[in-house]
């Protein structure tokens, strides 16, 4: 179709454009005799940019060739800090990849590099990225661990945005050990942190993350004022992903509920704007979501059919 023709045409210009930059920068890089150390100076400033810029998108296998090229010219002009801030990202990109084990090594390595150099909140982005690869591989102490440490240096760096985020993850891993007051204070910590940030996606983040933790506790209820007032703040700055979320903790609460009419329009608003948004992950789980309250409310051939809608799209 004419739509597919012209992503990947963007796609193709995209990847031109890229590799014209890199090519351009190991070129001057090449060149220069007069002030090597410049120059590869400059070339790190750039593939910092062009990397970070690739990451924020979630271009993860186009930003690691950048980051990885930033990497090896951080290293040939001796940039410690660089050379961590890169392995940082590759380490962090390799998680979104699903990568784990690449993505600790990574990190690790960040680590050893950042360890009593680098302010806190630079120790706290690789405790951070360290925590969740943690989570995700299962090992929940050391995740607790590694979260409880960069709430620390957050505190430590007096960025109340940071606060939050670690005060959120450190919950939600204690909500899987069992130690539901520990959570209880944490996930309080973290919406308090983010409405003194002022920052409209973390107090949403923070707020949705409480309301699917009251959800869990047994309390849907009191998760819905919480997951309007996360929606209220995603709409104010026009973060549609966070939607998302939100709307799937909604259809979970009515579910909770046994309101069921209310639970399939909300799971039904997220799986559309899931797709509208190409969140094809977020899609699966939407339609897993919908699956489950069609099952709960006694329709198992539906559920059926839905879970093979999410299979399709996971595969």
């Amino acid at each position: 179709t004419g739509t597919a023709r012209g992503a990947l045409t963007a796609a193709a210009l995209a990847a031109v454009a890229l590799l014209s930059t890199i090519t351009a920068c190991d070129t001057a890089a090449a060149r220069s005799r007069r002030a090597p150390e410049r120059v590869g100076s400059r070339l790190v400033d750039s593939l910092h940019a062009l990397g970070d810029a690739l990451y924020g998108r979630a271009e993860w296998d186009s930003g690691r060739v950048v980051l990885r090229r930033g990497l090896a010219a951080a290293r040939a002009v001796a940039d410690t800090a660089s050379e961590a801030w890169f392995l940082n990202r590759i380490g962090m990109a390799a998680r979104q990849l699903g990568e784990l084990d690449a993505a600790r090594r990574d990190l690790e390595a960040a680590h050893a590099l950042r360890h009593r150099r680098s302010p806190p909140s630079d120790l706290w982005d690789t405790h951070n990225a360290l925590g969740l690869v943690a989570w995700e591989q299962g090992r929940l102490r050391d995740a607790a661990a590694l979260h409880d440490t960069a709430l620390a240096e957050a505190r430590m760096s007096r960025d109340r945005a940071l606060i939050s985020k670690s005060a959120q993850n450190l919950a939600l891993v204690q909500r899987e050990l069992g130690d539901m007051a520990d959570a209880r204070e944490r996930i309080d910590t973290a919406v308090a942190a983010a409405r003194d940030a002022g920052n409209a996606r973390t107090l949403g983040t923070a707020l949705n993350n409480k309301g699917m933790l009251e959800i869990a506790w047994g309390h849907p209820a009191e998760a819905l004022p919480l997951l309007a007032e996360a929606r209220r703040q995603y709409a104010s700055i026009e973060y549609r992903p966070g939607h998302v979320n939100a709307l799937g903790q909604v259809a979970s609460a009515y579910e909770a509920l046994g309101d069921f009419a209310s639970a399939f329009a909300a799971a039904d608003s997220a799986i559309a704007l899931a797709r509208t948004l190409g969140m094809r992950q977020e899609e699966a789980g939407s339609l897993e979501l919908l699956a489950s309250i069609h099952r709960s409310a006694g329709e198992p051939r539906k559920a059926l059919a839905i879970y093979q809608q999410a299979e399709t799209i996971n595969r």
